[in-house]
């Protein structure tokens, strides 16, 4: 059933393909982290003469894999182009990112890309990076302050609409359907990623917001309150989380609840490896896949600007979003 659905996101939202030219540790990213996402180009890194002896730190709040693979691709651009990264994983904390940010700063870097866990949790560690001199870009979420240089990220909100676009065309495909929305947030407290699931529901109008619940950024967080609401809401059909992690959670409970997946929608966001895997399988309808590389690329390319002294805008965004779903995946693997 739903894999026939014609989406019309891979072409109305292609955000920026046409456009275009989201445990704890003080090194890069581990030999396991993976290195690939939906969009896998392979942008090389411009060497810069800024780079020699140039120190980055890279604040991450979290290290699933969507995060993971940001840093690998960054950590390997950057020292490709003669950067040095020290890199931390706050492990969704905002008094640890504090703390990262200050030991950073006590390793003499010369700027900092900066992950916020918290719009406001990250307000003492920006302040300390300002008194320090060193200038901070950040990277994917808003902060309730002004004092960094500017943000590297497509809006938050656009993944949702990409969710709620994908849920509209399964509506129209058949007039007697109803969305009966289960939304996976991943964690309330991290504030400025809710844009996604406003963009979601001022997007898909017609949806019965059933539930929502936190899972944790965590397929495990996901795949239980999953299993819960199975138990509360035996109509739920359509299952909407922000990241691709907890929509394989997600997945996991459905089928170990016998569900059939043609029965059920799945949307995810980030476009992780694993899924893309689980859009070509059938079983995560749509993603709103990030350009991983893109990403690392434009954040990059916007250090070397700052260390040169060039002046850059305060919102940079990298047009690296793009639905994917079963009628494109395979472009993307």
């Amino acid at each position: 059933m739903k894999k026939t659905l014609a989406i019309l996101l891979s072409c109305v939202l292609m955000v920026g393909l046409l456009a275009a030219c989201g445990s704890d540790s003080s090194s890069t990213a581990p030999a396991s982290t993976p290195d690939s996402t939906a969009v896998a180009s392979t942008p090389e890194s411009t060497p810069d003469a800024t780079a020699g002896g140039s120190k980055i730190g890279v604040s991450m709040n979290s290290a699933d894999e969507f995060r993971s693979s940001w840093l690998s691709a960054f950590t390997t651009q950057a020292e490709a182009a003669g950067y040095t990264v020290i890199s931390t994983n706050a492990d969704s904390s905002e008094d640890k990112q504090i703390s990262d940010i200050e030991s950073m700063i006590q390793q003499e870097i010369d700027i900092a890309v900066v992950h916020a866990f918290s719009a406001d949790g990250i307000v003492p560690a920006l302040d300390a990076l300002e008194t320090a001199g060193i200038p901070a870009i950040l990277v994917d979420f808003e902060v309730n302050a002004d004092n960094f240089i500017t943000r590297v990220a497509d809006e938050q909100y656009t993944c949702g609409v990409i969710q709620g676009e994908y849920v509209n065309e399964w509506l129209a495909e058949d007039d007697t359907r109803t969305a009966n929305v289960g939304y996976i947030v991943g964690l309330y407290a991290m504030d400025a990623a809710m844009p996604r699931m406003y963009g979601f529901f001022e997007t898909c109008t017609a949806a019965v917001n059933t539930a929502e619940g936190e899972g944790g950024w965590s397929a495990d967080g996901a795949m239980s309150l999953t299993e819960d609401w199975l138990q509360a809401h035996p109509d739920m059909n359509v299952f909407v989380a922000m990241s691709d992690e907890m929509a394989l959670g997600c997945i996991q409970a459905l089928k170990a609840a016998g569900k059939d997946m043609d029965e059920v929608l799945v949307l995810g966001i980030d476009g992780s490896e694993e899924g893309l895997r689980a859009v070509q399988a059938g079983e995560l309808d749509c993603t709103a896949a990030r350009d991983v590389n893109m990403e690392a690329k434009v954040a990059l390319e916007t250090v070397g600007k700052i260390l040169a002294g060039e002046s850059v805008e305060k919102q940079i965004e990298p047009m690296a979003l793009t639905a994917v779903s079963i009628n494109n995946v395979d472009q993307f693997i």
